[in-house]
């Protein structure tokens, strides 16, 4: 009894030791091939995680420079429009003053502008039709005189209503010499700025320096963007409130209460004073990365599932070739004797 017992203990030290030196490098080989998979696997997860997030501040920052180019075009086609209404006024005869005036009122037929306001350089009023506010000509003139063009903040008059405007120079024998202003009412000049993409990537608004929006969003319109963004997070309104106070674009990424990321993106809009500021969700600009990103996991998790079952088809082969060769090594042995 104790003979069978030994001989036992000595075929599965045997089989043991024949096994193992047979399967022990393939399990080794197997264990190092998916301690590969998953840090590779892990490592690609950080790189698409990084790469995401330079995509993401990329495709905003695409946007508002989209954006900042399309309400350009729009106001300087405005500019170009009432430079060539400022030559109407001819400064070497003050005789033409009447047929100026007819052309000014024709203009405000077929224009966007409510009101025409011809000032000389010392800011006294040649000629003004239709509706006009009092503008700080002293302000505007200090732009027009050195050849430039001059965007106004918006003004609330007492109606309630905002206005805006525009001035031009007017020039005589090419020495500027005054200035011609436009009014726009603010809710029909918005219409002048193509915005008919705002809005299908998150939320695009364009603001002035003091945050008021002046269009985009219609609902936001009239409000502030800082009032806007410290209803969703004051850091980021502090941050934003900074940036546009010292003339700066850029991208601000931010977590909201319930875990969302978000990025704020503005850009400042030549020649006007006013910016574009994008508000855009991760989750709008990340779907397809994520879609690539999850695709890839799930083919390296099918790749490394193969490579398993392979595997394991092999260790069992290789475990019924031992347990066969081991069978008839001792049963030759136990027909010799």
């Amino acid at each position: 009894m104790s003979n069978k017992i030994s001989n036992l203990k000595n075929i599965v030290v045997n089989a043991t030791a024949v096994i193992w030196s047979q399967l022990a490098y393939k399990i080794i080989v197997f264990i190092i091939l998916a301690l590969y998979i998953s840090n590779t696997l892990g490592d690609f997860n950080k790189d698409t995680k990084k790469r995401l997030n330079t995509y993401t501040r990329t495709y905003i920052n695409s946007i508002v420079d989209d954006s900042v180019d399309k309400v350009q075009l729009s106001v300087n086609d405005e500019y170009k429009m009432l430079s060539n209404l400022a030559l109407s006024y001819d400064f070497s005869d003050e005789g033409n003053i009447e047929s100026t005036k007819q052309f000014l009122e024709k203009s405000l037929t077929i224009n966007n502008f409510i009101g025409l306001v011809l000032i000389n350089d010392d800011g006294e009023v040649i000629e003004a039709v239709g509706e006009n506010q009092e503008w700080d000509y002293t302000t505007l003139l200090s732009t027009t005189s050195k050849g430039g063009y001059f965007t106004s903040s918006s003004y609330k008059s007492d109606d309630n209503n905002s206005y805006i405007c525009f001035a031009v120079p007017m020039y005589n024998e090419e020495k500027t010499e005054g200035a011609l202003v436009a009014t726009y009412d603010l809710e029909k000049f918005t219409e002048i700025l193509d915005t008919s993409s705002f809005g299908k990537m998150g939320t695009i608004f364009i603001t002035q320096t003091n945050g008021n929006i002046i269009a985009g969003n219609l609902s936001a319109k009239g409000t502030n963007i800082f009032d806007v963004m410290s209803s969703v997070d004051s850091a980021t309104a502090k941050k934003l409130k900074k940036a546009l106070k010292n003339n700066q674009s850029g991208t601000i990424k931010y977590e909201t209460k319930s875990g969302s990321i978000r990025y704020v993106s503005y850009s400042t809009i030549p020649a006007t004073g006013w910016y574009c500021v994008s508000m855009v969700s991760e989750k709008t600009i990340s779907k397809l990365p994520n879609n690539i990103r999850n695709n890839a996991v799930k083919t390296f998790k099918k790749i490394n599932t193969c490579i398993a079952i392979v595997i394991v088809l092999v260790l069992v082969m290789d475990l019924r070739i031992i347990y066969l060769n081991y069978k008839d090594k001792h049963k030759k042995i136990d027909s010799d004797k």
